[in-house]
């Protein structure tokens, strides 16, 4: 009994003395011999881990899928920033397009922070203020006159073949292999850099999902010299985005094609009839017609359910029509000319007023027809607008990479106010297209300081 009393107190002074050297250890020992042996110092940040690079790191929370994703992705940008072989590529052969071009720069470099370098195709004829401009923002500026089209073409392309001049970028940029070939008329609205990762193949480029391919001839042997026949071409990809794997072998194709080039032949005839049986066929939301919100239509590889119009809509009555028109006739009075030798002292001769007649007449049977089937589409382009706008919100937020400007004109040429006066019913989206263009043109472009929006 007494023996069994002694071992525990022997015990627990035991006890008592080893933690008492424990907490002087603790707290009194060398940081460094703290680690050695396991233990943490008490100024040490709480919760940190000291892990080791060599080693494996287990799963430990609901996060750890999105953390090894966005290991992975910054070590894939790493690996793209030191990677030069890749480029995006712009062409302009005016002010408005190299405008447009530095527009989308601006957006590859600061929204979307590509790590790729750029490189423009400038008409030598560009100004230098819009040379500066490019090359303030870090692009490799290539002066280049545009090869000829054919002497039966159409004027207002004459400068578009610059863009082919793209396929012997590796002459001119050592080390580049393969790049992404932009028109400058469009929106980047996603980044693109995942687009270099795709398979090897010597092009690839979006769908031109907006032509009825029914109507298009079957595909036949290339006539010669190209198209000579005008309409025979069967076009399956737009060229308006190109991602290209440089080589020589490529080039000689693509220049053997311009030498032989046919009536009304451009750049997108020219790569379809090369590439088309070859080329990596991309969807069409890398060249999203804006005509989609103008119009208030989907496009057809929209992903998601588009609602239809309900049976039993009906536009509704047509507004009464006055009982009659009224015709306006404007005149202008006659008036005596100014003498030729009055003094200063003379008053000038009144100018001449105008006089307006109105007269009432009958509207024409055709006239009613008309007023009434105008009131008709009008409403209905209102219903399909409403029906659509989710649609048509989700197409651009989620569902687009780039937007082409093919509705009403270029953005250069209309203003916002002038956009809507012009598509009363279209999707708010259009206008809204229109206006970031120009206010990023009033703070990036040569001379757009004062430009309207």
């Amino acid at each position: 009994m007494l023996t069994s009393a002694w071992l525990r107190s022997l015990c627990l002074a035991l006890f008592v003395t080893v933690s008492a050297l424990l907490f002087w250890f603790s707290h009194h020992a060398p940081p460094t011999l703290l680690r050695s042996v396991g233990f943490s110092h008490p100024n040490d940040p709480p919760n940190e881990v000291q892990v080791n690079a060599a080693s494996p790191i287990a799963p430990h929370s609901a996060n750890t899928e999105s953390q090894s994703s966005a290991i992975s992705l910054s070590a894939q940008a790493q690996h793209q920033h030191n990677d030069e072989s890749f480029a995006y590529v712009f062409y302009a052969t005016s002010t408005d397009y190299a405008c447009s071009a530095l527009i989308n720069i601006a957006r590859l470099q600061s929204q979307f922070l590509t790590p790729h370098r750029v490189v423009v195709l400038v008409h030598p004829d560009l100004p230098p203020t819009y040379l500066t401009a490019l090359a303030n923002h870090k692009a490799i500026v290539i002066p280049h006159h545009p090869p000829k089209l054919h002497d039966r073409s159409n004027p207002y392309y004459h400068d578009v073949l610059l863009k082919l001049v793209a396929f012997r970028l590796h002459q001119f940029v050592p080390g580049l292999k393969r790049i992404l070939v932009l028109d400058s008329d469009q929106l980047i609205v996603q980044s693109l850099d995942h687009l270099f990762s795709l398979p090897a193949a010597d092009i690839a480029a979006p769908r031109a999902y907006w032509l009825d391919q029914d109507s298009v001839p079957s595909p036949s042997s290339p006539p010669e010299p190209l198209s000579d026949s005008p309409g025979s071409i069967r076009v399956s990809f737009t060229s308006t985005l190109l991602l290209i794997t440089l080589s020589d072998r490529l080039w000689a194709k693509v220049s053997a094609g311009i030498r032989r080039l046919g009536p009304e032949t451009y750049d997108m005839d020219l790569l379809n009839q090369l590439f088309g049986k070859t080329a990596l066929l991309l969807p069409g939301s890398y060249a999203t017609l804006n005509t989609h919100w103008e119009i208030n239509e989907a496009p057809n590889w929209f992903q998601g359910v588009v609602p239809t119009r309900r049976k039993d809509w009906v536009p509704g009555p047509a507004p009464k029509m006055p009982e009659h028109k009224i015709k306006t006739t404007n005149l202008r009075a006659q008036s005596s000319p100014f003498s030729s030798s009055r003094t200063k002292s003379q008053k000038p001769a009144p100018q001449p007023a105008n006089i307006t007649i109105e007269t009432s007449e009958s509207w024409t049977p055709l006239e009613k027809l008309s007023y009434r089937n105008r009131h008709r589409e009008d409403r209905a382009q209102a219903e399909r607008r409403d029906r659509l706008k989710d649609v048509l919100d989700t197409l651009y937020a989620q569902q687009t990479k780039i937007v082409h400007f093919s509705a009403v004109a270029k953005p250069w040429e209309r203003s916002v106010s002038q956009i809507k006066q012009a598509r009363p019913w279209a999707h708010g989206l259009l206008a809204a297209q229109f206006e970031a263009w120009r206010t990023e043109a009033k703070g990036l472009c040569p001379g757009q300081r004062e430009l309207d929006l």
